[in-house]
C-alpha cells in the first residue's frame, strides 16, 4: 500500500437463525478499499425492525497517521450470509466520517455516538476544512431506516 495507511482486513463470524456458524470476509464499502474493509470494526449493536434484527458494526480505520476515520456499517444475516442493510441516509449501508488532525482545534477526536438501543445516532459534522464544527447530526431509527433529524 505505501505510505502510512494501514490495512485491516475484517471477518465476521455469526450464527444463521438454524444454529451455523458461519465466517465471511467483508469487502470495503468504497471503489478505494477494494477487497479489504481497511475498518477495525469493534463494537456491535443490534436494532430491532419488526421480525428482523439488523447489526450496525461500529469500526475505526486510517487514510494516513493524519487522517482517522469511523463507520457505522448495517448488516443483517440473510441465507447464510451477511448482507449490507442499506438504512442509512440515501439508502446507503454505511456512515463514514473523517477529520484531518491538523485541523482540530482539541486534542481529542470527536466518536460517532450511538445510543438507546442503537435507535439513535450522533454523527460528529465536519467544517469546512475536514476538522470538526463542534456540531453533531442527529439520526433516529423509524420504520426500518435511520432519518434525520
Amino acid at each position: 500500500m505505501g505510505g502510512t495507511m494501514i490495512d485491516f482486513t475484517t471477518m465476521a463470524v455469526f450464527k444463521t437463525a438454524a444454529g451455523e456458524t458461519v465466517a465471511q470476509m467483508l469487502s470495503g464499502t468504497n471503489e478505494t478499499s477494494g477487497e479489504n474493509s481497511l475498518m477495525h470494526y469493534d463494537q456491535l449493536y443490534a436494532v430491532k425492525d419488526g421480525g428482523n434484527t439488523i447489526y450496525i458494526a461500529h469500526g475505526f480505520g486510517q487514510g494516513s497517521t493524519a487522517l482517522p476515520w469511523q463507520e457505522l456499517r448495517a448488516f443483517q444475516v440473510r441465507d447464510r450470509q451477511l448482507v449490507n442493510s442499506n438504512i442509512f441516509p440515501g439508502s446507503q449501508p454505511s456512515l463514514f466520517v473523517e477529520f484531518d488532525l491538523h485541523h482540530l482545534n482539541r486534542e481529542e477526536i470527536p466518536m460517532i455516538l450511538v445510543i438507546d438501543s442503537a435507535r439513535r445516532i450522533f454523527l460528529p459534522v465536519q467544517d469546512n476544512n475536514e476538522g470538526f464544527s463542534g456540531e453533531y447530526q442527529e439520526l433516529y431509527f423509524r420504520n426500518g431506516v435511520y432519518k434525520k433529524r
